[in-house]
């Protein structure tokens, strides 16, 4: 039971949950550590607690006169229009993107919405000592605190901050749309993102990985999808599902991966050069995997990851070696240094535009020397 107190009025309701005579503290309003279910019991109690007076904070500042019933009501979001919750709308937001994962939605955004919903969670409690915000209460200055706090407080960088702002601001427009939040709290704040510096392998680089004399099975397997994603630009989820189906052969002898990538379900068609081909047939038997059959066995990226730390120590390469580089290293060292058009770049990696392409794109020395060694004065 529960019970709210104003002006001489109480207000008592049930608030369905029960516990043993010995384990309440009455004198706390809490429940002691003996009980199984203490912990859970106790913080359901505080954030009670915590709407109680939220809901009191805002009838003082919107109301000229109300009542602990009133208190009640608006606690509960009876008869008020804007009393929604940030963290009950990231439940819903969670929840409706989990339900899409594998029809319009990458398992990897699903993740993404959980880390941003736990960041949320985190500043609320160490910014202002909340566990929850009233969305109508959501104001320009909640956001620029979110992102001192990424910045500051989780020494996360610039673009990673403004990626969880971005999947904040779904929450936002939805609660804009539905009426629960009057003004727009993004209104003038920057969402822009800084130019990144991508890494990637030299030709030189790629040989030394290639030429490894490697007798650990592991790294000897990770460093083959490693270079098979040098020179197809496949991202790692798509090598790691890449299935038979996706493996074809033209009538003119010519093999092709044509697959959709699981980012952006966008076809990727790309010639199968040699070596890539050749690391297809030493991992699988084309002839007798079934359609449905992924071509490679992958472990998780952060495994994967790891073992590049140590193949690239192995190989003297000094860069924070990632799968993601090889896809770099595709769009740059393997493709646009020797010539091959970006528009042709762009369709092998999946772009929607030229623009996503020319992020990728390097102009290196060694180009602008062949380039410039064209002209004739």
């Amino acid at each position: 039971m529960m019970r709210i107190t104003f002006n001489g009025e109480q207000v008592n309701f049930a608030i369905n949950h029960r516990i043993p005579q010995k384990y309440w503290n009455a004198k706390l309003s809490k429940s002691s550590k003996g009980y199984e279910g203490s912990k859970e019991l106790n913080r359901f109690l505080q954030d009670l607690q915590f709407r109680a007076f939220d809901a009191f904070t805002t009838l003082e500042r919107e109301e000229d006169d109300f009542t602990a019933k009133r208190i009640h009501d608006v606690m509960n979001g009876i008869g008020v229009e804007s009393s929604r919750y940030i963290l009950d709308l990231w439940k819903e937001q969670v929840q409706d993107v989990k339900s899409r994962v594998g029809k319009n939605i990458a398992h990897t955004t699903y993740k993404k919405y959980i880390t941003s919903q736990r960041l949320f969670t985190s500043f609320l409690l160490n910014t202002y000592n909340i566990r929850d915000l009233r969305i109508s209460n959501l104001k320009k200055h909640h956001i620029e605190s979110y992102y001192t706090y990424l910045i500051r407080e989780r020494e996360v960088s610039h673009n990673y901050a403004i990626k969880h702002l971005y999947i904040f601001k779904t929450l936002v427009i939805k609660a804009i749309d539905n009426g629960w939040l009057k003004t727009n709290p993004y209104y003038r704040f920057s969402m822009a993102k800084r130019p990144v510096e991508r890494e990637f392998l030299s030709m030189d680089e790629i040989n030394r990985i290639a030429e490894l004399k490697i007798s650990i099975l592991r790294l000897n397997k990770v460093r083959d999808i490693f270079l098979f994603a040098c020179f197809t630009g496949l991202a790692f989820v798509d090598v790691q599902n890449l299935k038979r189906s996706e493996i074809l052969q033209s009538p003119d002898g010519t093999w092709w991966i044509k697959t959709l990538r699981q980012k952006t379900k966008i076809r990727s068609t790309i010639p199968i050069l040699n070596l890539p081909m050749t690391i297809i047939n030493k991992h699988a038997d084309l002839d007798t995997l079934l359609p449905e059959e992924n071509i490679f066995s992958v472990s998780s990226s952060q495994k994967v990851n790891s073992y590049l730390k140590e193949i690239a120590d192995l190989a003297g390469i000094h860069k924070n070696l990632t799968f993601h580089i090889a896809r770099h290293t595709f769009a740059t060292t393997v493709t646009l240094q020797n010539g091959i058009p970006i528009e042709s770049v762009s369709k092998m990696l999946g772009h929607t535009s030229i623009k996503t392409t020319q992020h990728y794109a390097k102009v290196l020395d060694s180009k602008l020397k062949e380039d410039m060694a064209r002209l004739k004065f």
